[in-house]
């Protein structure tokens, strides 16, 4: 490699340094070592340096040299030398096979919100709610086990008496810290699972006499009970084998009772009149061996209060009643006397029937589960009422002044084995005559709004009234002859038989049926592809047929009386139903 024609002068070098003074400098520094020849060759071939101001360095800038501040400046290699060696974990670093990369340093941004103010992730937050719950759990099963094995249970009574005064007399008046003596007590208490006035007439007998009574539990005659004493196992085994035998009732006698069950215990034991064991007891003495009051209850039920339906006739039975409430005489909730109405011409009744069995009592039954009674077909001796109640008279009866039945009370009983069920016939009858009860209660001022259920004696319809229902598909058969209905066309309305006229060539009186109805009102492309079902839908919510009144209502109304049908599934908004929850205790067949 040729040399530069002009070398750097002597002192642009600096002084020559030999080996001997080269070993007393810095071992890692290997340009010291250099003779003055090379070093005047390494000179000249350095770059000049740079003479913008804006690239010089600190020190250059406050005065000082660049030679100057480059040799005061160390320079770090990062080998391990004796000079500068590696700590341990700088040679770790280096002997890794695999460099780690190196961390980005990044900037912060000055929107950011300080550490710790922004809100948990869902994660953190399921695991401390985790870890939150599992540290509650510790504490509960270590309450339970403090609780299940604590001492106190196995203590006496007199002893926690003893404990309880001894503990609270000391920490009273041995320890100024309580505030009171009723803090104390209260602690004593719930220490020992105590009632704090009896821990307090205890302390205060202590106080006067200097001793506690004598305990007498355990040593009265009547303490020691046959359901726990060992001496009578053979009684209890008796008393289990007289509970199921004679629990359910054989032959029409009735279920055994607690009252029954008393008397035979007391018979048993040779009880005196002084000593003898009360229902109560005898009550106790079921649960404590096992034995609980069984129902013979129907396994099927079907929910139908949200049909769709049934939502509907919830609302048009609010209205109705909302429509003859001011023209109701009623009573006033606070006085219960007879509110004033002068526009009252109606008063409200409820109707209902109920079938009353003679063995209705016998539902309910003792056992301990290794035995249970069978639903039974029958339930006896049957009784069918009809009855009429009001808020003003009560169950309706006629005036005291009638001249043929006077007080006597309206509705029916039936004997079902000789008077049949309860039907239609009877329940027209029934109707008017509460009407003319009350026409003699009021003296004829007052008419009658029933309120009654759509079961179907309720709801027979009239011999020619307009049932869809009823009717055949085709014209003849086995149908009703329906009284004319009606219908809208352009405005007017028009008049349709549901028979066919005496001259017809074909059906001469006879019904027309379904399809001949609907092919009339709405013409041939009405039935096309249509079944009964369908065809019955259409004509069912027609005006005429929608509004087809029942029998009870179309002889109501002639009375000037009105018939308002319930809910399907809601019994319990018929007043009577409440009163035939509270009589059936006390009816006996």
């Amino acid at each position: 490699m040729a040399l530069p024609k002009q070398l750097p002068s002597p002192e642009e070098i600096g002084p020559s340094q030999s080996s001997t003074t080269s070993a007393a400098q810095t071992a890692s520094n290997a340009e010291d070592d250099l003779t003055t020849h090379h070093k005047r060759a390494i000179g000249s071939t350095k770059l000049r340096k740079r003479k913008s101001l804006r690239l010089k360095t600190q020190a250059e800038v406050s005065g000082a040299s660049g030679e100057t501040a480059e040799s005061k400046r160390q320079h770090v290699h990062g080998y391990n030398t004796r000079n500068q060696p590696l700590t341990k974990a700088q040679k770790r670093a280096a002997d890794r096979k695999d460099k780690p990369k190196p961390s980005v340093k990044r900037q912060k941004s000055v929107n950011l919100p300080p550490k710790g103010s922004r809100p948990q992730s869902k994660g953190v937050r399921e695991l401390r709610q985790k870890k939150r719950q599992e540290r509650d759990d510790g504490v509960s099963s270590l309450w339970e086990a403090l609780q299940a094995t604590n001492p106190l249970d196995d203590m006496s009574l007199h002893l926690k008496k003893r404990l309880a005064v001894y503990v609270s007399l000391t920490q009273f008046y041995g320890y100024w810290g309580w505030q009171s003596r009723e803090v104390v007590e209260e602690f004593v208490a719930d220490l020992f699972d105590l009632k704090p006035s009896s821990v307090h007439r205890w302390c205060h007998d202590f106080e006067t006499a200097h001793y506690l009574e004598e305990d007498r539990r355990g040593k009265h005659s009547k303490v020691r009970s046959p359901l726990f004493d060992a001496e009578y196992q053979g009684f209890r085994e008796r008393f289990r084998h007289y509970v199921k035998a004679h629990s359910i009732g054989k032959d029409g006698t009735p279920n055994l009772t607690a009252d029954a069950l008393a008397e035979w215990v007391n018979s048993d034991l040779e009880l005196g009149e002084g000593d003898k064991y009360s229902n109560r007891t005898i009550l106790r003495w079921l649960h404590a061996l096992g034995f609980s009051v069984h129902s013979v209850k129907n396994t099927l039920y079907v929910d139908g209060h949200e049909r769709e339906d049934v939502v509907a006739d919830r609302e048009r039975l609010y209205k109705e009643l909302e429509e003859v409430r001011p023209s109701l005489q009623t009573v006033d909730d606070c006085t219960l006397e007879e509110a004033e109405n002068s526009a009252a011409t109606h008063i409200l009744i409820s109707q209902d029937e109920k079938i009353h069995h003679s063995g209705d009592i016998q539902r309910r039954y003792w056992s301990d589960g290794t035995f249970t009674k069978l639903r039974q077909k029958s339930l006896g001796r049957t009784v069918m009422t009809s009855d009429f109640l009001s808020e003003i008279f009560g169950f309706i009866r006629y005036s005291n002044d009638d001249p043929v039945v006077p007080g006597e009370r309206t509705g029916s009983v039936l004997d079902v084995s000789v008077d049949g069920y309860y039907n239609n016939e009877r329940c027209l009858v029934d109707f008017a005559e509460c009407s003319e009860a009350v026409k003699t209660l009021t003296d004829g001022k007052l008419g009658c709004v029933f309120l009654t259920d759509r079961s179907p004696i309720h709801c027979k319809y009239p011999e020619d009234g307009l049932n869809a229902k009823a009717m055949n598909v085709k014209p003849g058969g086995k149908q009703p002859r329906m009284r004319p209905g009606w219908y809208e066309r352009d405005g007017q309305r028009v008049v349709q038989d549901m028979v066919f006229p005496a001259d017809h060539p074909r059906y001469a009186g006879l019904p027309k049926g379904l399809r001949q109805v609907v092919i009339e009102r709405f013409g041939e492309a009405a039935v096309v592809g249509k079944k009964q079902d369908e065809l019955v839908n259409l004509l069912s919510n027609c005006d005429d047929f929608a509004s087809q009144k029942t029998l009870l209502q179309e002889e109501a109304n002639a009375r000037g009386d009105r018939v308002i049908y319930g809910v399907k599934f809601h019994p319990e908004l018929a007043p009577i139903e409440a009163a035939y929850r509270s009589i059936a205790k006390a009816i006996r067949i």
